[in-house]
């Protein structure tokens, strides 16, 4: 049940207050929970929302994808007219060292994709066949979310040759997320008909993923003992996976 809090005096200023607390489980939190809040009343909140994004620090913004993902999950069709302002936003921080923040920008894109697919495809797919290494990995990925129950599979037309291209490309990142993203399109039957014309070729570049890749493989010497490292095994998992689904 969803409950209007507008009406409770600075409550943005006490949880946008925390976003500075030292503790990183507190700023996630507070940013969890004006997402949250704003699903109560997001004529309300997303104003404010975006006005602090637009002002806040480079090193803040983290925090607003955070809040943004919250809305997405429980309420995406409220965010149509801020699509101007998340895209750039999301691709800004779509190629930054941080995982865990990349994976959220993987994970936004994805979800909104679900909901307004002509509105993101332009740039989506500019992103996707973009120089930018990360940036290509992290909408690579963003398909794993865009698939489940999704029964839209026109919206997925112009995405299904650039990703086949993809599981060639020498960055392992690229590769994985889009042997993923496939095995994810493959095993929904509301949409796989898309890649019924190129099985034959899905199939002949995911069995050369799934060898043990020796040059991939290599051993950290800590002293006192050794561990080996294998910078393949991902990429065979997705690739077994892609050839699984295939399969069903």
């Amino acid at each position: 049940m969803l409950k209007d809090l507008c009406q409770m005096q600075n409550i943005i200023g006490v949880i946008s207050g925390l976003f500075k607390h030292q503790s990183d489980q507190v700023r996630q939190a507070s940013a969890i929970s004006l997402g949250s809040l704003s699903i109560g009343n997001t004529e309300f909140f997303l104003k404010k929302v975006f006005e602090m994004i637009k002002n806040s620090q480079p090193q803040e913004k983290y925090m607003f994808l955070s809040i943004i993902r919250e809305i997405i999950v429980n309420k995406p069709g409220c965010l149509g007219q801020y699509l101007d302002i998340l895209m750039p936003l999301y691709l800004e921080h779509a190629n930054i060292d941080d995982e865990p923040i990349r994976n959220i920008v993987s994970e936004s894109i994805g979800k909104l994709f679900l909901t307004f697919p002509d509105k993101i495809e332009p740039k989506l797919l500019m992103a996707i066949n973009g120089n930018d290494v990360v940036t290509v990995a992290t909408c690579a990925k963003s398909f794993k979310y865009s698939t489940h129950n999704n029964k839209n599979h026109n919206s997925f037309k112009k995405f299904v040759i650039p990703l086949i291209k993809l599981i060639g490309n020498p960055d392992l990142a690229i590769k994985k997320n889009s042997l993923e993203s496939l095995g994810q399109i493959v095993y929904n039957p509301n949409i796989n008909c898309l890649l019924a014309n190129h099985v034959e070729e899905l199939v002949q570049k995911a069995l050369l993923e799934t060898p043990v890749k020796y040059d991939l493989i290599s051993i950290v010497d800590l002293g006192p003992f050794k561990y080996t490292v294998d910078n393949g095994a991902d990429i065979r998992k997705a690739a077994f996976g892609l050839l699984e689904n295939i399969t069903k």
